[in-house]
């Protein structure tokens, strides 16, 4: 097929744009810039569609954006939402939510898999990115009572009650 050497040098001019795309990040690249033909989506006769060399440019150069879901967070200042194929490995924002703990970011919306930190250099497409949260687990113990009778609270920490002589 004449489609081998052409992605051939579409790959290798990503790859001369940038050093750091991986292979995913060129499939992306081929994939999101693809002239779709026959039964919309991939199919046997056409696969993803016919290159466009002119849009794989266009999708190569273009800045991505970062979707935030933040399920009721709120983001520090000056958080990044856009990257690009050429920008160094982007350290994504903690927000912060009343009454929780920030657990990651996730690309599934039901936040399970390994939270996601960074994207890192060379990587390609939007991105739409689900906050997970957890609950404060911390308890503030405010009195003690051990079988009715109240117990005090130690310099180191620990509750001390006393017991009438003869209490089981």
């Amino acid at each position: 097929s004449f489609a081998a050497p052409v992605i051939t040098g579409m790959a290798a001019l990503a790859l001369g744009y940038d050093k750091d795309i991986t292979a995913d990040g060129v499939f992306t690249l081929l994939q999101a810039s693809a002239v779709d033909k026959g039964a919309e989506g991939y199919d046997t006769s056409y696969g993803y569609g016919v290159v466009d060399v002119a849009m794989f440019v266009e999708e190569l150069t273009r800045d991505y954006t970062i979707s935030y879901q933040l399920d009721g967070g709120t983001f520090p200042e000056g958080a990044v939402s856009t990257y690009n194929v050429k920008s160094d490995t982007v350290t994504l924002p903690a927000p912060e939510k009343a009454d929780y703990q920030f657990a990651g970011w996730y690309v599934d919306e039901d936040c399970t898999g390994d939270p996601v930190t960074e994207i890192p250099a060379g990587s390609v497409g939007d991105l739409t990115l689900y906050a997970g949260w957890q609950t404060d687990l911390s308890t503030a113990v405010a009195s003690v009572y051990v079988d009715g009778y109240a117990a005090s609270l130690q310099e180191d920490g620990t509750f001390l009650a006393y017991f009438p002589y003869g209490a089981d």
